[in-house]
C-alpha cells in the first residue's frame, strides 16, 4: 500500500468515526423505569424528580436526547411483569428496575436489553447476578444492601436509643408469598429478626396485612399486644400509608426504627439507611455508562458507601423518650 492509499484509508476511518460519534450524539435514547411505587406517592415523586435531575447532571435532557417511560406498580406486584413487557415492546435502550420485584419482573421478559438495578436487596441471594464483581448476563446496577447485617444494626440502634424496648412489632405484606423474590425476602427478614432478637434479648412479632384497608386493624392489634416498638421496613405496600402508621405510633407513644429514608421526616423516631440521593445518582451513572457503550457484564454491582442516621427529636419528646448524647453525636441529621 503506497502513501496515497494509506492517507485515503485513514481519512475514511476518520470519517466513519466522526459519523458514528455524530449519530450517537444525535440519538434520542429511550429509558424504561419500572417502579413499585405509585406516581403520586411521596416516594414516587421523589424518584421521578431525583432520577431526572441526576440524568440532567450527566448531560441528558428529557425530550431532547432522552425519553423516559415510567411504569408504576402502585404497591402491587401483579402488574409489574405486564409493565415490563410493555417497555420491551416500546424498544427501550435500558430498563431501570427499582427494588427486587421490578428487577425480577424485568429479568423475566428480556435477556438482551440492559437492566440497571436500583436499590436491589441482596442481589446475589436473589439470583439477579452471579456475583457483585462479575454480574453476568444483562443485569447490573446498585444495591442498598448486599448481605444480611443491616437489620441487626437497626435493631441494635433501637435498643440503644430505647433500652426499655422488649418486644418489636413488624408489619409484613402478606402478598410477598405470591412471588419468588417476595418469599425469599420474607424468609430472610424473619430469620434476621429472630437472630437479632435473640442476640439483643428482645422478641419480635409479625403482623400481616393483605389489603390497605387492613392496616388500621393490624395497628390496633399491635396496640393490644405487648409490643412496645415498631420496625418499619418500608415495603411499597405500606409507603402510601406511612402517615397513618406514624400517627398511630405517636398516639401510642411507641418508638420506631425505619429502614428507608424519609421515615423520620414523616414523624418516625429514627432511620438508619443508605443515602437516597447518592443511590439515585449512582443508578443514573450506570445508565449513562451503558448508553456510552459499556456492557452490563463489565460493570460490577455497586454497594452503598454512605449510611445516614436521622433522628427526630420532636417525636422523641412526644413519646417521652430522651435520646442518649452518645447517639446524637453519631447522627447525620437531627430533626428538632
Amino acid at each position: 500500500m503506497n502513501r496515497r492509499d494509506i492517507l485515503v484509508a485513514l481519512l475514511a476511518l476518520g470519517g466513519a468515526s466522526f459519523g458514528a460519534e455524530a449519530q450517537q450524539k444525535d440519538k434520542v435514547w429511550r429509558i424504561g423505569i419500572l417502579s413499585p411505587d405509585a406516581s403520586a406517592s411521596e416516594s414516587g415523586r421523589y424518584m421521578l424528580s431525583a432520577f431526572t435531575n441526576s440524568l440532567k447532571r450527566l448531560g441528558y435532557q428529557v425530550g431532547k436526547n432522552i425519553i423516559l417511560d415510567w411504569r408504576w406498580g402502585d404497591g402491587e406486584s401483579d402488574q409489574l411483569q405486564a409493565f415490563a413487557k410493555e417497555l420491551v415492546r416500546l424498544g427501550v435502550d435500558v430498563i431501570v428496575a427499582q427494588t427486587n420485584e421490578p428487577i425480577d419482573a424485568a429479568m423475566s421478559v428480556t435477556h438482551t436489553i440492559p437492566i440497571v438495578m436500583h436499590n436491589a436487596w441482596l442481589p446475589v441471594d436473589m439470583g439477579f447476578v452471579q456475583s457483585l464483581a462479575r454480574p453476568g448476563a444483562n443485569v447490573t446496577g446498585t444495591s442498598f444492601q448486599v448481605e444480611s447485617g443491616l437489620l441487626p444494626k437497626q435493631l441494635q440502634l433501637l435498643k440503644e436509643i430505647a433500652p426499655r424496648v422488649g418486644r418489636v412489632a413488624f408489619l409484613e405484606n402478606a402478598n410477598l408469598s405470591k412471588t419468588r423474590t417476595g418469599s425469599l425476602s420474607r424468609d430472610i427478614i424473619r430469620r434476621d429478626m429472630e437472630q437479632s432478637s435473640t442476640t439483643l434479648g428482645i422478641t419480635s412479632e409479625v403482623f400481616q396485612v393483605a389489603r390497605p384497608e387492613e392496616i388500621g386493624g393490624a395497628l390496633e392489634k399491635i396496640a393490644a399486644s405487648r409490643c412496645n416498638a415498631l420496625y418499619y421496613r418500608g415495603d411499597p405496600f405500606f409507603r402510601g400509608h406511612a402517615r397513618e402508621i406514624v400517627s398511630f405510633l405517636l398516639n401510642h407513644r411507641l418508638p420506631s426504627v425505619g429502614a428507608i429514608p424519609g421515615f423520620a421526616e414523616k414523624g418516625g423516631l429514627f432511620v438508619y439507611a443508605a443515602d437516597a440521593n447518592t443511590a439515585v445518582y449512582r443508578t443514573a451513572r450506570y445508565v449513562h455508562r451503558i448508553l456510552k457503550g459499556t456492557k452490563p457484564t463489565d460493570l460490577p454491582v455497586e454497594q452503598p458507601t454512605k449510611f445516614n442516621l436521622v433522628i427526630n427529636l420532636k417525636t422523641a419528646k412526644v413519646i417521652g423518650l430522651k435520646i442518649p448524647q452518645s447517639i446524637l453525636v453519631r447522627a447525620d441529621h437531627v430533626i428538632e
